[in-house]
């Protein structure tokens, strides 16, 4: 319970926080277009009351010949200062947007070393409960993989890996001995999470003790005019069945949104 919380919690700050920075961000663009698109300059409060001059007098006009690169004629010695102040929160804040909508860590752009994510029985998340440096002699599973959950609640979940991983206790790994689409992993995922849910029970008859013995999922096989395509090698299966990869490619395909993936 407290994970989902925090969970929840993290995912309620980085949207406040997504929030704030586009406000910031907004206000900023809002007064560089003043600057860059009015012919007309604030009026100082302290000059046109008391005729005496204020710190930030003629900043705005500066502002303007700053962003025209003209250096030569600036009025406030102190304009060259507010504007790399008002560049470097503009600069940071958008970059800190961008991570939050790329879901880059700090960690990881200020690391040289090697992040690896550690997958587990986990449904949210592709099942990546952690990240950790890169373990010396133990090499991790390959972008692309499929991570299936052998037991525990979210028995059967299969996740297409983006990243390198490494695996947690009961987690087995798909990988392909052919390239296959993400559309085509899809569909092979999505077969392997029904067949768990039609055969097997979390802390009953669970998936770990049968995925090396007997554990199969049916695949469309490849057909053509003449009938079913047989392979003579028979790579795929004892008989000779070859799955029909473009099938299940272009079936996932044609399901609603499937051409967005």
């Amino acid at each position: 319970m407290k994970k989902i919380e925090l969970k929840t919690r993290n995912k309620r700050n980085n949207f406040d926080y997504k929030i704030v920075n586009i406000t910031i961000l907004l206000i900023f663009l809002i007064g560089l277009a003043y600057v860059v698109f009015t012919n007309e300059s604030l009026n100082c409060y302290y000059k046109e009351n008391f005729n005496v001059l204020c710190k930030t007098c003629g900043i705005t006009r500066d502002f303007k010949s700053i962003l025209r690169l003209d250096f030569s004629n600036l009025i406030n010695p102190i304009s060259i200062n507010f504007f790399v102040a008002f560049f470097l929160i503009f600069t940071s804040r958008f970059i800190s947007l961008f991570m939050l909508f790329k879901n880059v860590t700090i960690r990881k752009v200020l690391t040289f070393d090697i992040i690896i994510a550690i997958v587990s029985r986990d449904s949210n998340g592709n099942g990546v409960v952690a990240v950790v440096d890169e373990i010396v002699g133990e090499t991790p599973f390959p972008t692309g993989s499929l991570s299936v959950a052998l037991g525990g609640s979210f028995l059967g979940s299969c996740f297409i890996q983006r990243e390198p991983f490494y695996t947690a206790q009961n987690v087995a790994v798909l990988q392909e001995k052919i390239p296959l689409s993400v559309h085509t992993k899809l569909f092979i995922s999505s077969l392997v999470r029904n067949e768990c849910k039609i055969k097997y029970l979390a802390f009953g008859r669970e998936l770990n003790s049968h995925f090396r013995k007997d554990f199969t999922i049916k695949l469309p096989i490849l057909k053509n005019e003449k009938g079913i395509v047989l392979d003579d090698l028979k790579a795929y299966s004892e008989e000779g069945y070859i799955p029909d990869w473009k099938y299940m490619e272009n079936f996932m395909k044609s399901l609603p949104y499937g051409d967005r993936l």
